[in-house]
């Protein structure tokens, strides 16, 4: 089971997985994820579905980004995702149960 990540970029959707793997060690003690405002919304595995708008979508993807360069995220696409955060036509985010 995993988290679905998507992104809505003007005409586009673009689909992210989070596995459980990758969500134990973003939220794992020896990361400092509750300074992340919007990251802390994803804590809880099961009870994640979550929609950031405009800023606050770029604001979540700035926080998740940085975390999963801290952490063992191998298998994870973190380039298309920084790639999106250029392209400065976010509309919103929504992490959801998958």
């Amino acid at each position: 089971m995993s988290l679905d990540l998507h992104v809505k970029c003007k005409d586009e959707v673009f689909y992210f997985e989070i596995s459980e793997t990758l969500h134990s060690s973003i939220f794992s003690n020896s990361t400092r994820w509750s300074s992340f405002k919007r990251l802390r919304k994803i804590k809880d595995y099961y009870r994640a579905d979550c929609l950031f708008k405009n800023g606050e979508g770029v604001a979540f993807l700035q926080e998740f980004i940085s975390v999963c360069e801290l952490v063992d995220s191998s298998g994870f696409n973190i380039a298309e995702m920084k790639s999106l955060m250029q392209s400065n036509k976010i509309e919103y985010v929504r992490v959801s149960v998958d």
